[in-house]
C-alpha cells in the first residue's frame, strides 16, 4: 500500500524494471505493420538499434497468433460509484470487433489462475464494451548475450505461448463499481484522492 500511495503522489510515474523493457519492445514488434520478416536475433545487425532482440518468425507467428485487428485504441468509461463520477482509462494491446486481446511478456512460468481474479479484464470490458477477453502470455528465456555482443539487453528467446480468455458475466458492472467504491475509500483514508482529479487548463 505504501508503494502504491507513493506511485499516486508521484503522479503514476516510475521508472521500468528490467522486465518491463524487453515487454515494451515486444509490443511494438506485435503492433508494426510492417510487412515483411523482422529478423532480430539473426540478422539483426542489419535491423534498427533496440536493446533486446527477437527472432523474426518468431515475430511473425506471434502476429498470426494474434490475428488482424487495431492496436493500442484508448477507451474511457464514466462509472457512477455511490454517487460519484468515476472515470476509468484503458488502453488495450488489441481488439477486433467484441474481441480484446491483451499481451503480457512473461520470464517465469505463466499461469493462466494468477489473472483469473484480475480487474485488468474486467474495466477493459465495460470500458471498450466487448464480450471477449484474450490474454497471450508470450513465455522468454531471460535476455542472454554472446561474448562478442555489444549490446546491453540481449536476444529473448520464445519458449511458449499460453492463451487463455474470459467473458462478460451479468454482475460484470456490480463488481467493477463494488471495487472502485473500495479504491475511492482507500484513497479517503490515505487523503490522495486529488492527486487523481483531472487537471484542469490554467
Amino acid at each position: 500500500e505504501e508503494e502504491l500511495e507513493a506511485y499516486i503522489r508521484a503522479g503514476q510515474t516510475s521508472e521500468p524494471n528490467w522486465m518491463m523493457r524487453p515487454g515494451t519492445e515486444w509490443h511494438s514488434l506485435l503492433a508494426s505493420e510492417a510487412p515483411g520478416v523482422v529478423r532480430y536475433g539473426r540478422d539483426h545487425d542489419a535491423e534498427p538499434t533496440r536493446s533486446f532482440r527477437f527472432d523474426g518468425e518468431t515475430v511473425l507467428a506471434a502476429r498470426r497468433h494474434v490475428g488482424p485487428g487495431l492496436c493500442e485504441v484508448h477507451g474511457s468509461r464514466v462509472f457512477d460509484v455511490g454517487g460519484r463520477p468515476v472515470m476509468v482509462d484503458g488502453t488495450v494491446d488489441h481488439i477486433r470487433g467484441l474481441v480484446i486481446q491483451d499481451h503480457k511478456t512473461k520470464f517465469s512460468y505463466p499461469d493462466a489462475r494468477d489473472y483469473e481474479a484480475s480487474l485488468q479484464w474486467r474495466m477493459y470490458l465495460m470500458i471498450h464494451e466487448c464480450d471477449v477477453f484474450r490474454y497471450n502470455l508470450f513465455h522468454f528465456s531471460e535476455p542472454r548475450r554472446g561474448d562478442d555482443d555489444p549490446d546491453p539487453g540481449g536476444f529473448c528467446e520464445l519458449k511458449e505461448t499460453v492463451s487463455f480468455k474470459f467473458w462478460r458475466y451479468p454482475a460484470l458492472e456490480q463488481d467493477c463499481c463494488e471495487w472502485l467504491q473500495r479504491f475511492l475509500d482507500w484513497l479517503d483514508t490515505r487523503g490522495i484522492a486529488q492527486c487523481l482529479q483531472p487537471k484542469r487548463a490554467a
